[in-house]
């Protein structure tokens, strides 16, 4: 049936061929059998291959002569065509499976899904974040950097999106990352800017100030809504001055109370997913998260 089918088919792309009012019977049933490798093959072409390859003595030598398209300019002679049939066959596969998501840590790995299928349900379930509480996996931002490099070296052809934190250590690891390009189906997203961490409550070695906290101290926490972030007094929960990070010539920042605010968090999380929370402008920044994580997703046009 399949070489049958096949040569019916070869016929009728090597030239005009017979209608199908010239086909026997037992020529017609093969050539609709086998329709569908025909046409997954315009998408595809291991389809088309793995039927033109059926019953072949897996020891005979194949060859494939491209001098016609070498001679039309479809290549040329100093080009690697296998390692590009390689890279696209990593861009097909990319696309097929879930994409996986790597975050800093265990709270950003529960709650960001979550905030994910509230605010863009129609697209949440192709993403797979990293679990790192199941998997009891080390978290941290140098486990993103690690990862991602772990994960390109192993050749995972999933898409694959670390996200920072806009913060002081989020920036050190995304420059560390644009050192040593990673895959075309690789990503990096580091969390947008704040409004209204332009002016937010900071404490340091000189007392309390109200400083520009974007791309220093904007963890996860900070994306879910002003009021999330305001303490018992009603105040805004300030940011400490902690540790200075050498190669970024800045201190990174991080809340004086992250717990309380986590809480806050979960709370706002249960009531919308309970249906008691509407899904109003205190989750603009979680949105603005959602659409940047599905344009990271995407492959770059060409």
């Amino acid at each position: 049936m399949v070489h049958t089918g096949l040569t019916v088919y070869l016929e009728r792309c090597t030239s005009r061929g017979p209608s199908d009012s010239h086909l026997d019977d037992l020529e017609a049933a093969c050539l609709e059998d086998l329709e569908f490798f025909f046409e997954e093959a315009q998408d595809d072409p291991r389809y088309l291959l793995s039927a033109l390859l059926h019953d072949q003595d897996p020891d005979t030598p194949l060859t494939v002569d491209l001098s016609d398209l070498l001679a039309a300019g479809y290549f040329t002679s100093d080009e690697d065509l296998s390692d590009q049939a390689v890279r696209d066959l990593g861009t097909v596969t990319s696309n097929l499976g879930p994409i996986i998501v790597i975050t800093e840590g265990k709270f950003d790995s529960n709650v960001l899904p979550r905030a994910l299928r509230l605010v863009r349900p129609d697209v949440a379930g192709y993403f797979k974040f990293w679990d790192l509480d199941t998997m009891k996996a080390a978290g941290g931002t140098d486990q993103v950097v690690k990862n991602l490099r772990s994960f390109a070296a192993a050749g995972v052809l999933n898409r694959v999106i670390g996200v920072l934190d806009s913060d002081t250590a989020g920036r050190h690891a995304e420059k560390q990352l644009a050192s040593t390009p990673l895959p075309e189906h690789y990503a990096v997203l580091r969390l947008p800017d704040l409004d209204y961490a332009r002016a937010y409550p900071t404490l340091g070695p000189s007392g309390s100030s109200l400083e520009d906290i974007t791309g220093r101290a904007c963890s996860v926490e900070f994306y879910f809504g002003r009021d999330c972030l305001l303490g018992t007094d009603g105040q805004l929960i300030p940011v400490r001055w902690k540790s200075y990070i050498d190669p970024m010539a800045d201190y990174q920042g991080e809340l004086v109370d992250k717990t309380h605010v986590q809480r806050r968090i979960e709370e706002l999380l249960q009531g919308a997913e309970a249906g008691r929370e509407p899904l109003d402008s205190r989750w603009n920044h979680i949105r603005l998260v959602a659409e940047k994580l599905i344009e990271s997703a995407q492959p770059e046009p060409g």
